[in-house]
């Protein structure tokens, strides 16, 4: 009984009570274990470290709050959406779903060495008890303001090669491994060519274990790794958000318009950061329960095969509520089970899903249009057999309620961040940018038509 206490006390407040749930109560527990159990074993936040206790627990105050974070975040606002779609009462786009752009996230995830990486969207949305701290502790180590910028630095102002040098603590492999420099495979130090790649490329290392060394040769992976996927500071952040999940045992389940980097940012993370085995499951209206079944009976006997206590298998939904069995996908990636039986602990389930919205009446109208392609009678009638709505912008299923529950709002790129992402791929193209004048016309032409889609279509397109 104290112990529920203590729990309610601190994860009841600002929340509503027609949706509270035993499944948000797991999800608070989960992280706020994983960050305390790295709060309690990390050097910075030693007892002994700390000059004042009160200080300590205004430390682990911010822990509870951005736990709290997880469970608060969208699940209310697409629970209300999917039901107001449902039940034929207007809501807006903007009220259903909690937009990335507005919310300020603070938390942190662990590296494998265990030290600590801040998630943040602005310097200022760090905890001040925080900031404090590290400028006693830099302070007391003779580094001041230096060591301070580096711990908190503005994400807004960092390249592609000093986001991949974060991220890449998140494992040991661009430390002591030998790369290939074709697919990124890692393997043991003294290893000269690659397993997998036909070409047998030569592995490529750093020179010593200096931290010196090892630092040029993460930044010259992050450029070999700019050809096909660009970090900046909005992916990066949902990356380590995503890492966190995965460290707590929480299924990924993110809700995102299409086109808005979802799976990239998984593949990068799971096979280029981390090393890890991924499938890409594909859901559409045509996967049965049979195909369901047999696809994770294969995946059971890959994880089984697995020697290395690291070693796990992502599993990666894709598209998941466009399937009448999403109730079986909801038993997997929410119980962790397979017709009842348990499934592996080396499996991390994670999902990306399309939002349940109507469309605009323009494109209704543009619908019923006796203009250019149009869906035939007979595919109109499957997708009504089907059960699906014809006024919803994508041919989605309803979610059950329980993963709801996990369900993260990955948002669409507004137009700040739609521009980086521009200024950032295009930079890419040697030739175009070294002509700053076309390079920056590129960019303009580029953002209008975005723009222009956009007027004339949806906020997603």
């Amino acid at each position: 009984m104290t112990c529920s206490r203590l729990i309610q006390a601190i994860f009841l407040p600002n929340k509503d009570a027609d949706y509270i749930t035993w499944t948000q109560l797991s999800i608070f527990v989960a992280v706020f274990h994983r960050l305390f159990t790295g709060f309690s074993s990390n050097v910075y936040f030693g007892a002994e470290s700390l000059p004042e206790p009160k200080l300590r627990m205004d430390l682990a105050q911010a822990l509870i709050q951005s736990s709290n974070l997880f469970t608060s975040l969208s699940v209310e606002n697409v629970r209300k959406q999917q039901r107001s779609v449902t039940s034929d009462e207007p809501m807006k786009f903007s009220d259903a779903i909690v937009q990335w752009d507005k919310i300020q996230p603070f938390t942190l995830a662990f590296t494998a060495s265990n030290d600590p990486l801040f998630i943040y969207k602005k310097p200022t949305d760090v905890p001040q008890a925080l900031v404090k701290y590290f400028k006693l502790y830099y302070n007391a180590c003779g580094q001041n303001l230096v060591g301070l910028s580096t711990m908190f630095p503005d994400y807004n102002n960092l390249s592609h090669s000093d986001f991949f040098v974060k991220s890449a603590s998140l494992s040991y492999k661009y430390f002591n491994k030998s790369i290939c420099p074709k697919c990124f495979g890692q393997y043991d130090f003294k290893q000269v060519e690659c397993n997998k790649c036909a070409s047998k490329d030569l592995l490529i290392r750093p020179k010593s274990f200096g931290s010196k060394d090892i630092e040029i040769f993460q930044r010259d992976i992050a450029t070999r790794l700019q050809d096909d996927y660009v970090l900046t500071s909005d992916n990066f952040i949902k990356m380590l958000l995503i890492y966190l999940r995965v460290q707590c045992g929480i299924p990924v389940l993110i809700m995102g318009e299409t086109g808005c980097g979802k799976t990239s940012l998984i593949k990068f993370l799971c096979q280029k950061v981390l090393d890890q085995e991924l499938e890409i499951f594909r859901i559409h209206a045509g996967v049965t329960a049979d195909i369901i079944i047999k696809k994770m009976n294969a995946y059971i006997k890959t994880v089984q095969a697995y020697t290395g206590e690291e070693k796990r298998l992502w599993i990666f939904f894709d598209e998941f509520n466009t399937t009448t069995n999403i109730g079986l996908l909801k038993e997997i990636m929410c119980e962790r089970t397979l017709l009842g039986e348990p499934l592996p602990n080396k499996m991390v389930f994670l999902g990306a899903c399309n939002p349940r919205r109507q469309k605009t009446a323009q494109l209704i109208q543009n619908d019923n249009a006796h203009v250019g392609l149009r869906k035939n009678r007979y595919e109109m009638q499957k997708l009504l057999w089907a059960g699906t709505d014809q006024r919803l912008l994508y041919t989605v299923v309803p979610m059950p309620e329980t993963m709801l529950e996990y369900i993260w709002d990955y948002g669409y790129l507004n137009e700040t961040t739609e521009l980086d992402y521009i200024k950032t791929m295009l930079l890419r193209c040697k030739y175009l940018s070294n002509f700053k004048v076309i390079y920056n016309l590129m960019i303009r032409l580029l953002l209008q038509s975005q723009n222009h889609f956009r007027q004339i279509e949806d906020a997603s397109s």
